[in-house]
């Protein structure tokens, strides 16, 4: 409990979903997060291409986010 509480103190941000919202979201399978990281990878090389409206730091922090979280749940899966 000691290390789910450690969790909670250090990514505030992740919040409870009920059982309908999560079922409600979005899902990435790999196939997904490989185009989701090839579409920054374009959008880093060429900036211009993207509205102006489009919050790339917001966009990439999210990706970057992903990643070391579906990186931690392989590991404990492992474990």
């Amino acid at each position: 409990m000691a290390a789910i509480a450690t969790i909670k103190t250090k990514l505030p941000f992740l919040i409870d979903l009920s059982v309908e919202e999560r079922k409600a979201l979005l899902k990435l399978g790999d196939k997904s997060r490989a185009f989701v990281s090839k579409a920054l990878e374009v959008a880093t090389q060429n900036p211009d291409f993207l509205p102006r409206s489009f919050d790339f730091l917001m966009t990439s922090g999210d990706v970057f986010v992903c990643r070391e979280i579906n990186w931690g749940l392989s590991w404990i899966i492992l474990v």
